[in-house]
């Protein structure tokens, strides 16, 4: 459901207030600016309290003033502009300030726009609208609404005529700098008052530094088609270019149907309000505090339907997903269920088991009747690169099955190799003695070998030798025989 929307015109003579749902206009009712209709307008308002209401100002009593301030951001900003605010004396009403632009004179300064009405019966019925509980949008002037509709102008002066009111407003670079409204007798001669209006405007701008002495002032004139031959006729000064748009042309749709009590430029500052909050607002924190905890609200739910969609659109992927994965599993049970039915089956009886142990048995002693020593040769290879004054002459590798506890052979072997070391006569017997120990010592500390044992070692051999003796070097005999056993390994499949 849309949300409704309420939008009261405020102008010299009379009130209007527009209802809508969304973007679309319901009703309107007009009201005759008198103290007796304040109430009787605020009680219409609350007959909607769901509605949203925003204020949307054309009076006399409104005030622009142009600040250059220097370039400050953050705090440092907004303590700034809250001291210029209290030095200027209309900001005791309704006011605000928004940035303009920056310019570059002497050094680089910020230009503001400080803005302030006085209308008291507005500032009344916000109380009442506060007491009601109704939210409300904001505070907005036709001034400041006029170049967010006002296509491709961006310097000029505006004027426009409603009635026996003259409104003047100097856009620069599509921002307002000055605004004023007027309103003239019944007797008054309108082209005549606004060509002497738009002379003295001309003057006001060159004393702010904002139109140079000979620089063409722009005048855009909007008005209906009966006004514009007066104001055609009237003569010009050379440094004012007139132009002139008609009511027709600045409808956004002209095929949109616009309420007989509106004008054109109503209805397009309403469409501003409608469809954008980023004007300058003069309505206080307090009075827009019910109206942002609302939209904030309005946004937690929308996340949290969001989120809540997200986590449904996971939760159905992820069922999805397990469903597929089920499928999977299923069909390669099936699978794996197909091909055991196509294996054959072989069954082995009770009875035939040792008959097949036996075979198991006699076909481990085959391969290990063709086993090579090679663990022992890489042993050899080992420790032997540098044994020059020793030759191997005979070399037996023997090798039995490990039995276990119970006395049957197990699944490991032993190996015991018996080596036969000839000394070579070129050598003297000490070199000799030297590479023999270092051999020993070699075999004593690889971690293959289990044990060693000498047994052609000659009468001296068991004799420890002592640092610092005296005595001759033992002699060794020529030949020499080492019994090693290697560790127990298991069989290779």
């Amino acid at each position: 459901m849309a949300q409704q929307r309420l939008i009261v015109l405020i102008s010299v003579a009379q009130w209007q207030v527009l209802r809508f749902s969304g973007a679309q206009y319901l009703e309107g009712r007009t009201f005759t600016a008198s103290e007796e209709n304040q109430l009787p307008l605020l009680h219409w308002i609350t007959q909607f309290p769901a509605a949203t209401v925003a204020f949307l100002a054309d009076i006399t009593d409104e005030h622009y003033h142009v600040e250059v301030l220097p370039p400050v951001r953050g705090a440092a900003r907004k303590q700034l502009l809250e001291r210029r605010l209290a030095a200027w004396p209309l900001a005791q009403a309704l006011h605000t300030v928004h940035y303009i632009d920056r310019v570059q004179g002497v050094r680089r300064e910020d230009r503001y726009l400080f803005s302030a009405m006085h209308y008291p019966t507005l500032q009344r019925w916000l109380q009442g609208l506060q007491q009601q509980g109704m939210r409300v949008q904001g505070i907005y002037t036709q001034s400041l609404c006029l170049p967010c509709w006002l296509p491709g102008k961006t310097h000029c002066l505006c004027v426009w005529v409603d009635k026996q009111q003259v409104r003047l407003c100097y856009l620069y670079q599509a921002r307002l700098l000055f605004s004023r409204l007027l309103v003239l007798p019944a007797a008054a001669s309108l082209a005549a008052r606004i060509a002497d209006e738009v002379i003295q405007t001309r003057f006001y701008l060159m004393s702010q530094h904002w139109l140079q002495e000979s620089e063409s002032l722009h005048l855009l004139y909007l008005s209906g088609e009966d006004s514009m031959d007066d104001l055609a006729q009237q003569p010009w000064p050379p440094a004012i270019q007139p132009a002139s748009i008609a009511y027709k042309d600045l409808a956004r749709h002209p095929d949109e149907e616009i309420p007989e009590s509106l004008g054109v430029m109503d209805w397009a500052a309403v469409q501003v309000i409608l469809n954008t909050r980023q004007l300058p607002n003069f309505a206080p924190v307090e009075v827009l505090m019910r109206d942002r905890i609302a939209r904030a609200k309005r946004m937690i739910r929308n996340a949290c339907a969001v989120m809540t969609c997200l986590f449904a659109m996971a939760a159905w992927s992820a069922h999805r997903q397990l469903q597929h994965a089920q499928l999977d599993v299923q069909a390669a049970q099936a699978s794996v269920l197909r091909w055991q039915a196509a294996m054959p089956v072989l069954e082995v009886s009770e009875a035939a088991l040792p008959q097949l142990h036996a075979q198991v048995l006699a076909i481990q002693a085959l391969e290990a009747s063709v086993r090579l020593p090679d663990r022992l040769l890489q042993i050899l290879q080992q420790t032997m690169p540098e044994l020059d004054s020793w030759q191997l002459q005979k070399l037996a590798w023997q090798y039995e099955p490990a039995t276990g506890r119970n006395g049957q052979a197990d699944r490991h072997w032993s190996e015991q190799v018996s080596l036969t070391f000839a000394r070579e006569g070129s050598h003297a017997p000490v070199s000799a003695s030297q590479d023999w120990r270092e051999l020993l010592e070699r075999l004593r500390l690889h971690p293959d070998i289990s044990g060693l044992i000498e047994t052609s070692a000659s009468s001296t051999a068991d004799k420890p030798v002592l640092r610092g003796d005296t005595r001759p070097m033992r002699e060794i005999a020529d030949q020499q025989q080492l019994e090693i056993r290697l560790h127990q390994r298991g069989n290779a499949t």
